[in-house]
C-alpha cells in the first residue's frame, strides 16, 4: 500500500482593492533680500505639488475633497512667524487619468493654519479607473511686521495633506501625506539690515511711553513724554531710520472705543549736532513707513532723545476713560 504525505502550507490572504493615495513634493522657497520684500511679501510659484494617484479597482470616489494644514509655525531657532501669515494659491494642474476632465479650483488664496485644515479642492469629478492628477500651488508669504522684527534665517514648517471621500454630511479619510520639515513649506530671510553690526536699541525705559490725560486742562495743553537717549542706533553703513505704527488705531481692553493713531506725534533729537545727520521731526504716526532720520556720514553709534506727544485740543480724543495702546516700530534700512 502506498503512503501519501500531504503537506498543506497555510497563509493569510488579503484581497487588495485599488487605493486612492496622495503624495507631495516641494520646490524652492522664497528668499527675502530687501526691506521692500519684507514689507510687501513674496510668492513662490509652484512651491508645492500634490499628486493623487490610483490604479484600477472597485473603490472609486464619486465626491471627494483635498485639505491642507501646516504642522507648526514657520520656525528658525527660537524665532517664529505665524502659520496664518501664509497661504497657498492654485497655479496649474496636469492630468493623465482615464477621466480627462480637469478639476475646477478656486484661484484662492487659501489661508493656512496650524490648528485646522483648509479645503483646497472639493470636487464631484470621480476618481475612478486609472488616476494620475498633479496639482501645483504657489506659497504666498504675507509681508509686514512679523517678518521685519525677526532675524535672518531659514524659517521652516511642513504640510499635511488629506484626501477625503465626501458622503453626505460626513467625510471619510482615504489617504494622508505629511512632508518633512526642511525642504518643505518655508522661506528664508537674508536681509542686509539684519546683520549684527546694524542694531536698534530702546534704552533707559524707552520701550514704553505713558501719556496720561486726567482732566480738561490736560486735553487743553496736550501731553509730551521724552526719554533722553532713549533710542540708540549702531551701523557700519549709512542708513535711513523709519518709524511706523502697528495699527491705524489705539485700542483698549476695557472698551470698544478707539483712538486714531494720528493723534500721536513722534520726534527725535540729539544732545549735540551730528555731522551728516538729518532728522525729520516731529512726524504724525501712521502705519506707513516714514523716514525720521537719515545718516550720510559714518558715525558708528548715535543716541537719540525720543519723544511721543499729543498736541493741545487734538481732535478725536473724545473717548471713554480707559488705557489705549499700540505698538510702534523703528526700522533701519542701510544705504
Amino acid at each position: 500500500m502506498k503512503k501519501l504525505l500531504i503537506i498543506l502550507f497555510l497563509t493569510n490572504g488579503i484581497w487588495c482593492m485599488a487605493q486612492n493615495s496622495i503624495s507631495a513634493y516641494c520646490n524652492q522657497q522664497s528668499i527675502f533680500n530687501t526691506y521692500n520684500e519684507l514689507s510687501a511679501g513674496k510668492s513662490q510659484l509652484n512651491q508645492v505639488n500634490v499628486s493623487i494617484q490610483r490604479q484600477t479597482g472597485q473603490n472609486s470616489l464619486s465626491n471627494w475633497k483635498l485639505t491642507v494644514r501646516l504642522v507648526q509655525d514657520y520656525t528658525y531657532l527660537s524665532n517664529s512667524v505665524g502659520a496664518q501669515y501664509s497661504a497657498l494659491q492654485y497655479n496649474t494642474q496636469s492630468n493623465s487619468s482615464d477621466n480627462a476632465s480637469l478639476i475646477t479650483i478656486s484661484s484662492g488664496p487659501f489661508a493656512l493654519n496650524k490648528f485646522s485644515e483648509t479645503t483646497l479642492i472639493n470636487s464631484s469629478i470621480p476618481l475612478k479607473g486609472i488616476v494620475n492628477r498633479i496639482f501645483s500651488f504657489n506659497l504666498n508669504i504675507q509681508g509686514g511686521n512679523q517678518l521685519i522684527t525677526v532675524p535672518n534665517g531659514s524659517y521652516q514648517s511642513a504640510y499635511e495633506f488629506k484626501l477625503y471621500e465626501v458622503k453626505g454630511n460626513s467625510d471619510v479619510l482615504v489617504s494622508s501625506y505629511m512632508t518633512s520639515i526642511g525642504n518643505s513649506a518655508g522661506f528664508t530671510i537674508n536681509y542686509s539690515g539684519n546683520i549684527a553690526n546694524n542694531n536698534i536699541v530702546l534704552q533707559n525705559g524707552a520701550d514704553q511711553f505713558n501719556l496720561t490725560f486726567a482732566n480738561a486742562a490736560d486735553f487743553a495743553t496736550g501731553k509730551s513724554n521724552t526719554v533722553i537717549k532713549g533710542l540708540k542706533v549702531t551701523s557700519d553703513s549709512n542708513y535711513q531710520l523709519s518709524v511706523k505704527a502697528a495699527n491705524t488705531v489705539l485700542t483698549s481692553a476695557t472698551t470698544a472705543a478707539t483712538l486714531p493713531i494720528s493723534v500721536l506725534k513722534v520726534g527725535l533729537a540729539t544732545s549735540t549736532a551730528v555731522s551728516g545727520l538729518t532728522i525729520n521731526s516731529p512726524l504724525t504716526l501712521s502705519t506707513i513707513d516714514q523716514i525720521i532720520a537719515i545718516r550720510t556720514t559714518w558715525i558708528p553709534s548715535i543716541e537719540y532723545d525720543l519723544t511721543f506727544s499729543i498736541l493741545p485740543n487734538t481732535p478725536g480724543m473724545n473717548v471713554p476713560s480707559a488705557t489705549y495702546s499700540t505698538f510702534v516700530y523703528f526700522v533701519l534700512t542701510p544705504n
